[in-house]
């Protein structure tokens, strides 16, 4: 299987989806091939679960479905909050995990069974689409982003993509991916079909807002400063998202309803934190005030739950060291999900209810598997063994 880094990077602490977690082979010079092969009982893929984007992300505010917790409510629940709005776009986030094993990529529902092998893949971040019905993988020996449909296997080669996870629309419908021409770095928006190419502009950690209208990213100034600014998904240039005095060092940034939580990164002796304020860069408050589980460590791979409730991340050292908390967006102390290996954050379960990730680094010996977790910390179960990202 591939083997968990010593080292943190982009595509290991961030990887697979917005929602529900998650590769492409035929496109001409990718080393990916998708090899369609069924390790279990065949049968259909588990009933997505269908939410309004209105019911998405209204902070503080916990669904039924997440209070019930439990593998049953992960696979089958249906949207309990909110009211569907005439033009927001529907969400459809299936209920499917995608993992390493075997220099190959993995899907399975959640509770772990349905496995099969859908790539031959052994390193690079892939993102599949909430509706599990697309992928997109960036192969490392081309470096070129391909759209692979799931149930065919059948890709289509989009072009240079740099090794950050690609970022889904709730609605499945298109997404945004990071290219490098001449050493930049450019966000461009293309369609699940990889038809209409549009850049965006400078930036990282992009991040779509549940009604899929702006494009939230982090832009380094001139001053090697991190700010926010956010880009409409339509139409329009990036704007700066005005800043409060106390915003800066920005290193990554995640968009809900109505408030945007963001990580930065600790200067002079000061802790790495973690804070919010409204879309419109009013309301600064804090969230975490600094590291529970070491001194050394950044904030990153940030992870709104589905109904804005709680926020997940991890706590990462330069030398793999990570660690995944989780906090409710209403404010309190974190909750610590990892043990004592090091864990690295999927994304949370179609319905909410769970968080996924990976755990464990075999450059150390350690038997690396699929997990998930309650925000509470209550529930850890296995999804998958000898399975990373």
């Amino acid at each position: 299987m591939a083997s968990l880094p010593p080292s943190p990077r982009a595509w290991l602490i961030a990887t697979a989806v917005l929602g529900t977690v998650l590769l492409t082979g035929g496109a001409a010079g990718l080393v990916v091939q998708a090899v369609s092969r069924l390790e279990s009982d065949g049968s259909a893929r588990r009933p997505a679960v269908t939410v309004p984007a209105t019911a998405i992300a209204t902070a503080g505010v916990e669904t039924t479905a997440a209070r019930a917790g439990g593998a049953s409510a992960t696979a089958d629940a249906t949207a309990t909050a909110g009211t569907a709005s005439d033009t927001a776009p529907a969400v459809v986030r299936s209920a499917t995990v995608a993992f390493r094993r075997n220099g190959a990529v993995w899907v399975a529902d959640e509770r772990g069974t349905r496995v099969r092998s859908v790539a031959v893949s052994a390193e690079g971040v892939y993102s599949l689409s909430p509706d599990a019905l697309t992928l997109a993988v960036v192969d490392v020996a081309s470096g070129q982003l391909s759209l692979m449909t799931v149930a065919t296997g059948a890709a289509i080669a989009v072009g240079p993509a740099a090794q950050s996870p690609p970022v889904w629309s709730p609605d499945s419908t298109w997404l945004v991916y990071r290219r490098e021409p001449n050493g930049g770095g450019e966000l461009v928006r293309v369609t699940r079909e990889g038809t209409q190419p549009r850049v965006l502009g400078v930036g990282s950690s992009a991040s779509i807002t549940p009604d899929a209208g702006w494009v939230y990213v982090v832009r380094v100034d001139v001053g090697g400063i991190g700010r926010i600014a956010r880009i409409s998904s339509t139409r329009g240039p990036a704007t700066p998202v005005p800043q409060n005095p106390t915003v800066t060092g920005v290193s990554e940034a995640v968009a809900g309803t109505t408030r945007v939580f963001f990580a930065s990164q600790g200067a002079a002796g000061t802790p790495p934190v973690i804070r919010s304020m409204t879309r419109t860069g009013a309301d600064v408050k804090p969230l975490v005030p600094g590291p529970i589980t070491a001194p050394d460590v950044s904030l990153t791979g940030l992870r709104l739950s589905p109904d804005g409730a709680w926020l997940a991340y991890q706590e990462s050292g330069d030398d793999g060291y990570s660690r995944i908390q989780c906090v409710r967006t209403s404010g309190g102390d974190p909750v610590k999900l990892s043990l004592r290996y090091d864990a690295y954050l999927i994304g949370w379960s179609a319905a909410g209810a769970e968080l996924l990730f990976a755990e464990g680094n075999t450059v150390q010996g350690e038997t690396s598997r699929i997990m998930a977790v309650r925000p509470d910390g209550s529930g850890r179960r296995v999804v998958a063994e000898d399975a990373g990202l």
